[in-house]
C-alpha cells in the first residue's frame, strides 16, 4: 500500500562521488559542505541575536 514511499534508487547528483564509501571527498563536495555549515551557523546566530528562541541543538 505504501510502496510509493520506498526508495527505489539512490539519486546521483553532480557532487556525488564516483566511488561509494569514499572517505576522502572531492574538493567541490567539501566546499559545498563548508558553505552549507556556514549558512546554517549564520542562521542560528541570527535566531539567537533576534531573541526569538533557539533550536534544541543550539541550546544543547
Amino acid at each position: 500500500m505504501l510502496d510509493f514511499l520506498r526508495v527505489k534508487t539512490v539519486p546521483t547528483v553532480s557532487w556525488s562521488s564516483p566511488r561509494p564509501l569514499n572517505f576522502f571527498p572531492a574538493l567541490r563536495t567539501f566546499v559545498l559542505l563548508c558553505i552549507g555549515l556556514v549558512l546554517f551557523g549564520v542562521g542560528e546566530a541570527l535566531l539567537i541575536n533576534a531573541g526569538v528562541g533557539v533550536s534544541p541543538w543550539t541550546g544543547f
